[in-house]
C-alpha cells in the first residue's frame, strides 16, 4: 500500500473518462475529459485545487460521483482548500478515514522529465515510496515533529543524491484496485537507503504492515480496470529506463508534504577581503661599474719577473723551489 496525491477524478468519480478509454480512443481525445467537462478537465479541478463537490462554472450541473462507492480522496488536497465539504462534514472527520502518510524519495528534475508518461502521473507526484506510515490522523503532532526534525538529519547525513537503476516497466495489480503502470528501481545505494530509513522510522511510529517484498518503485500512471490500453502505458514507460537520482526526501501527511533536500548543506564560502595595496618602496641604487676595459687597466699591475715561475728574471730554465 502506498500513500499518493492524486487528481480527485480518477479513479474515484463515476464520471471520469480516460484519453485511453473507448470513448477517448473513438473522440481521438488527448486529455482526460468527463460528463461535466466533456471539453477538458479544468486545471484547477485536476490540480486539486478546487473541489468539485462544489458547484464549477461550466460543469453543467454535473458534480464529483463516487465511482462504485469509492470515497472522495480528500486526503490529496492541501491544507485550506476543503474549506467546506458538500456533505456538511469537517475535513478533520473526513481525515479519519481517508488520510495517508507516508516517507518516500522523490526524483531530480531531469529524471522527473524522464520517468514522466502522457497521461500519467504530474511531475509533482512522481515518487518512490520508502515506507508507509498509515493514516495520518494516527500520528499526533509530537511524532509528526519528531518525524520532520528526524527527516531533516537523515537527508542532510547522507552523502548526496540517492542513486538507483530505472531498469524495468511493471504493471501492478492488473485485476486489483487501482491497477497502474510503474518503472522498478533497484541499487545498493537505494537498497541502504531504505533500510536506513525503515529502521529509524520503526522506533519513532508503529508502522501498518508494509509490503513484503519491498519492490522499489516510482508509479508512472493508474489505469482504468476496464482499460486495456495497459501496452501503451507499458512501451512509454520502456523508454524510461536508466540510472536515476533521488535528489529530495519527502515526509507527507495528508495534504502536508515536506521535502528536503539530501546531501550536507553547501557550506558558504567566507567572504576573502581584497588585499592591501602594496606600499611602493624606493628603488636600490646600485653602483654603476666602468666598463670591462677600464677594469682591466686599474687592476694591471706591471711585472718583469718570469711569468713561469714568478722569480726574478732570468734565462734558461726556470731554477728549482726553493
Amino acid at each position: 500500500m502506498s500513500a499518493r496525491s492524486q487528481a480527485q477524478c480518477v479513479p474515484s468519480c463515476a464520471r471520469y473518462r480516460s484519453p485511453f478509454s473507448p470513448e477517448g480512443m473513438a473522440a481521438g481525445r488527448e486529455e482526460p475529459f468527463c460528463a461535466a467537462f466533456p471539453d477538458g478537465i479544468p486545471a484547477d479541478i485536476w490540480g486539486n485545487e478546487f473541489d468539485h463537490r462544489q458547484p464549477h462554472d461550466g460543469d453543467h450541473g454535473l458534480r464529483w460521483e463516487s465511482n462504485q462507492g469509492a470515497a472522495f480522496p480528500t486526503y490529496a488536497f492541501a491544507p485550506g482548500i476543503l474549506g467546506q465539504v458538500s456533505d456538511g462534514e469537517s475535513l478533520t472527520a473526513a481525515a479519519d478515514v481517508h488520510d495517508g502518510a507516508m516517507v518516500a524519495l522523490v526524483p531530480s528534475p531531469d529524471d522527473l522529465e524522464r520517468l514522466a508518461v502522457a497521461g500519467g502521473e504530474p511531475l509533482d507526484q512522481l515518487h518512490l515510496t520508502l515506507v508507509y506510515l498509515g493514516d495520518a490522523v494516527e500520528l499526533d503532532e509530537a511524532t509528526w515533529a519528531q518525524l520532520l526534525a528526524w527527516g531533516e538529519e537523515m537527508a542532510a547525513s547522507w552523502t548526496g543524491p540517492v542513486e538507483g537503476d530505472a531498469f524495468a516497466p511493471a504493471l501492478f495489480n492488473p485485476t486489483g484496485d487501482e491497477p497502474c503502470v510503474v518503472m522498478l528501481v533497484s541499487g545498493a545505494d537505494l537498497a541502504e537507503f531504505h533500510e536506513t530509513v525503515l529502521a529509524d522510522v520503526t522506533d519513532l511510529v508503529s508502522l501498518p504492515e508494509q509490503h513484503q517484498p519491498w519492490y522499489g518503485h516510482v508509479t508512472q500512471a493508474y489505469l482504468e480496470p476496464e482499460s486495456m490500453m495497459t501496452v501503451k502505458h507499458l512501451a512509454a514507460s520502456a523508454t524510461c529506463t536508466g540510472p536515476v537520482k533521488f535528489d529530495r526526501l519527502r515526509l507527507a501527511i495528508g495534504g502536508e508534504v515536506t521535502d528536503l533536500r539530501i546531501g550536507p548543506t553547501p557550506k558558504e564560502t567566507p567572504a576573502v577581503e581584497p588585499p592591501e595595496a602594496a606600499v611602493e618602496e624606493a628603488p636600490v641604487e646600485l653602483p654603476v661599474l666602468p666598463e670591462s676595459s677600464a677594469v682591466a687597466s686599474a687592476l694591471r699591475v706591471e711585472f718583469d719577473g718570469c711569468l713561469r715561475c714568478f722569480g726574478p728574471a732570468h734565462d734558461g730554465d726556470c731554477p728549482p723551489a726553493l
